[in-house]
């Protein structure tokens, strides 16, 4: 377990000390468009207390109180 713990402290400290600005070869997002470079590095989760609903093609595929 320890061989874990010790890979995801390498991982997360890699991720700190990467760049963190927009690829030059990565394209500018368009009108309602959005891109992943926008969003923090490394990623955070927290919590909400919101009701979320996932839907594709219509269909709800996810639906929580607690995300």
């Amino acid at each position: 377990m320890g061989d874990i713990s010790d890979k995801l402290k390498e991982e997360v400290e890699k991720w700190r000390n990467s760049k963190r600005e927009r690829p030059t070869h990565i394209e500018v997002p368009g009108p309602r468009q959005e891109s992943v470079w926008g969003y923090p590095r490394p990623p955070r989760v927290e919590s909400i207390e919101r009701r979320i609903r996932v839907e594709f093609g219509g269909v709800v595929v996810a639906e929580t109180a607690r995300a």
